[in-house]
């Protein structure tokens, strides 16, 4: 039987929850040909010709992953260079790190799409093109990064049912979020399987924008990878500042 503690203990934790709720765009891939600023395989298209990146270990071209255009997404996201390209060797990823993350990534930005292409020495691995339709929809962070974001809701939750910690938040997050940690999405918050904050930027110190969480069995000729997911992270003030967290079950 609900105590009246209990319940005021459950109206909290409703209310904490909703308050941590982000906007994030969910990712679904078709193979509608269709004219749109994103897509996931083929070639970029972009208005600037410049180099294609290639694997700093294994010195192969990077295969590119997507094409995302930041201010034509249902959370439009102003910057200076806009278009995000995406790019990770699938050869090395989750094999070489150095003290920052994976090695064998890059996410170039551009002001636009066009129709330049980037210049390999080496034909690069391409991905079936599909193009990327996108939703709104509601982010909440993982139970293993909560403590990160809120101690008291996780305090509340491991109160509840201490045989069960994560069971009271586990219901909210199921009612109010609509972010899949098996799917594809940008912003709101990253669905880390282990405890691991959101990186920042060493420029600015503020936290990065999830610009790609990527579930590697969902999308064709990434389940080579097992069952992992890549997040891509970009600041939106500093161009230069990327970086990518790699993460298996």
């Amino acid at each position: 039987m609900m105590t009246r503690k209990d319940s005021i203990d459950s109206e909290s934790a409703q209310k904490i929850t909703e308050q941590l709720v982000r906007d994030a765009v969910l990712i679904k891939f078709t193979n509608d040909r269709g004219q749109t600023p994103h897509y996931w395989g083929g070639i970029p298209s972009v208005n600037k010709n410049q180099s294609w990146p290639v694997c700093p270990n294994c010195g192969k071209p990077q295969t590119f992953l997507a094409q995302i255009d930041t201010t034509k997404t249902p959370v439009p996201v102003q910057m200076d260079l806009p278009v995000l390209c995406f790019f990770v060797c699938l050869d090395c990823i989750g094999t070489w790190w150095d003290s920052e993350g994976p090695l064998g990534f890059s996410v170039l930005r551009f002001s636009g799409v066009g129709d330049q292409s980037l210049n390999s020495d080496l034909p690069p691995r391409e991905l079936s093109k599909k193009t990327i339709e996108m939703t709104l929809g509601h982010s909440l962070p993982s139970w293993g990064c909560l403590n990160h974001y809120s101690p008291e809701l996780s305090k509340l939750s491991c109160d509840a049912d201490p045989d069960k910690p994560w069971g009271l938040y586990d219901a909210l997050h199921h009612k109010i979020s609509s972010v899949s940690t098996y799917g594809v999405h940008m912003g709101g918050y990253p669905d880390f399987f282990e405890e691991i904050a959101t990186p920042t930027c060493k420029e600015c110190g503020r936290e990065m924008l999830l610009a790609l969480q990527v579930y590697s069995e969902n999308v064709d000729l990434l389940d080579d990878l097992g069952a992992c997911s890549l997040y891509f992270f970009v600041c939106k003030d500093h161009t230069d500042s990327s970086t990518l967290r790699y993460q298996c079950e």
